[in-house]
């Protein structure tokens, strides 16, 4: 009996196949095409090298994956659509493709009830990456479940309602075992210091969550609820302590200040860059720049050419504080929308994506339960960039004007 081969999945190339279906409807621009050209035949190397690996052929992907490759395939790169002017009247715009997957918030709650189990059996446990890991694994792969049916009904986890993205962009946060281990320190430090400081603490829960403000209280009858942002994961004490007192004390206005004044801080902003951006597609351009380009000109001047380049994207929201962001589960550069302005010169956005690259190249450090990502090595290399002070000069004036 011939035993049959496992699947071979290649992330992320129905994604590709319906951008490029995209561009190639609206017209590729002049300067765009050699651009285009390079990404459908680097998708079609990818794929053709994975079946080699595996002893398989195109044929044999899954049906979405199959599909989407004979399309990239079948395009003759040589007679590429020219992009037409715009029309004096803006057409309107498609409806939103919607797809529906069932389950994913009750996903989401049962895991908050094992994770609240865990840290309570746990008491006085660090969690490592090591020891979050096989936990990740697990929630990675009811993030695949996931990505799977959105890829088989035409589309991506982006396309799902609002409550469900959320949960999805959660699960795929915490697949991370490195995000995942300071999730779990944090909620224990929060269930720990409730349990000292309220009197109730045996009816009082505490959940992390994606949510989009910073925290709400929910009573049912036998329990009061704290939904805590995922923003605050890897928070100082004094945050952790003063969200409790919110609880404890809700005039204490001195605590919530501290927890606003967090809430502005760049970690805190890049927690929410990583989750907000884990179900936006490949976007590199943007109104004024092109991440692509800046993508190229970094890597052929700084990693020899040899970086693999990861998804692109400008964020959907302006920040005040965290300009880019590095998420190494979804291999994304996100930057933000604050930055495609014409104004903002050449090596400033290089010197932001070499930053970020870098965080791709040496990867995350954990210690003592937090995530150590500036090294003293991420900051000899960072300073090897060529205009470094003369970026840094014009980022700290930049971000002074925004914030003030």
């Amino acid at each position: 009996m011939t035993q049959s081969k496992a699947p071979i999945r290649i992330k992320g190339l129905v994604r590709l196949m319906n951008r490029v279906r995209e561009q190639w409807q609206a017209g590729i621009a002049p300067h765009q095409a050699q651009q285009f050209r390079e990404a459908v035949r680097q998708a079609i190397t990818t794929v053709e090298t994975a079946c080699h690996q595996h002893g398989a052929t195109p044929a044999d992907l899954p049906a979405p994956s199959r599909r989407a490759y004979e399309y990239l395939k079948g395009l003759d790169l040589d007679a590429l659509p020219q992009r037409q002017a715009a029309p004096s009247a803006p057409a309107a715009p498609p409806p939103p493709h919607r797809i529906y997957v069932n389950g994913v918030i009750a996903i989401c709650d049962d895991y908050h009830d094992r994770f609240a189990r865990k840290t309570a059996q746990a008491s006085g446990q660090r969690w490592t990456d090591k020891t979050a890991r096989p936990l990740a694994e697990e929630i990675a792969e009811n993030a695949r479940q996931i990505e799977q049916i959105c890829e088989e009904s035409g589309g991506t986890p982006g396309d799902l309602p609002t409550r469900s993205r959320r949960g999805y962009a959660w699960l795929a946060f915490l697949s991370d075992p490195q995000y995942l281990a300071i999730h779990l320190n944090t909620l224990a430090t929060l269930q720990q210091t409730a349990r000292a400081r309220l009197r109730n603490a045996t009816s009082f829960r505490i959940k992390l969550y994606h949510i989009p403000y910073l925290y709400r209280l929910k009573n049912s009858p036998d329990t009061l609820t704290m939904l805590i942002s995922e923003g605050f994961i890897g928070a100082p004490q004094t945050i952790t302590r003063a969200l409790i007192r919110t609880v404890q004390q809700p005039e204490a206005q001195r605590s919530r200040e501290q927890v606003k004044r967090y809430a502005a801080d760049p970690t805190f902003e890049e927690i929410m860059l990583t989750l907000t951006t884990t179900t936006q597609q490949d976007q590199p351009l943007g109104q004024h720049h092109d991440l692509d380009a800046i993508f190229q000109r970094v890597n052929a001047t700084y990693f020899q050419g040899t970086m693999a380049r990861p998804q692109l994207r400008w964020t959907s929201i302006p920040t005040r504080r965290k300009m880019a962001h590095y998420h190494h589960y979804a291999d994304t550069v996100a930057f933000s929308v604050t930055l495609d302005a014409p104004d903002i010169p050449h090596y400033v956005h290089d010197y932001i994506m070499y930053h970020e690259l870098l965080h791709k190249h040496l990867g995350i450090e954990i210690a003592n339960g937090r995530r150590r990502i500036h090294t003293p090595e991420f900051r000899a290399l960072e300073r090897e960039f060529r205009y470094y002070e003369k970026a840094q000069a014009f980022l700290d004036l930049y971000l002074q004007e925004l914030v003030a």
